[in-house]
């Protein structure tokens, strides 16, 4: 079977900028991780929804904020669009280094915890258990490389929720500053 790649339409980047059909956080989430590249698998993977991505992503096609390329989905995708198995390992590992060994070297390692620790204390407060994926992956964080992978996931969960979307750019300047 091909690998289905959703991509955003019209509607769906209006959805992103203006907030006006009243997804849900995780529906939203999803939106906003559909770029045209991602194959089904790879979302499952990013968005850690597990068995409700196929019900989520059927609610994203029936409002046409996501189409498949060169395809007409089925009427009733339940139970035949295949849910990626996501072993928690895969959920929980540590993101690839972006950063050259020399830079997280370089850093000090009181600062790189003291960003970890101001990224899992707001993901605790705002996120709740809504952040359990991002908490898991910035404990695993061993470098300063792999903890600003994570960085992108925390800021878009923290913009989805009210509370954290009013702060997040206060949060997010000190976490920079740590890392600087």
């Amino acid at each position: 079977m091909p690998a289905l790649v959703f991509s955003k339409t019209t509607q769906g980047r209006n959805e992103i900028d203006n907030r006006a059909a009243g997804l849900s956080a995780k529906a939203r989430r999803l939106l906003i991780l559909v770029d045209g590249q991602r194959n089904l698998a790879e979302l499952g993977i990013a968005s850690g929804l597990g068995d409700e991505l196929g019900g989520l992503l059927e609610q994203l096609l029936a409002a046409d904020m996501i189409a498949a390329p060169l395809s007409t989905p089925p009427a009733n995708m339940a139970g035949t669009l295949p849910v990626p198995e996501i072993p928690a390992a895969e959920v929980v590992a540590p993101q690839p280094p972006l950063a050259s060994s020399a830079e997280a070297i370089s850093i000090d390692p009181a600062r790189l915890l003291e960003a970890k620790q101001l990224m899992l204390d707001t993901a605790q407060r705002y996120l709740g258990l809504m952040g359990r994926d991002i908490t898991a992956r910035i404990s695993a964080a061993q470098d300063i490389g792999a903890l600003r992978g994570c960085i992108a996931r925390w800021t878009t969960a923290m913009r989805e929720t009210r509370e954290g979307g009013a702060v997040v750019a206060r949060y997010l300047e000190e976490i920079n500053a740590c890392l600087c």
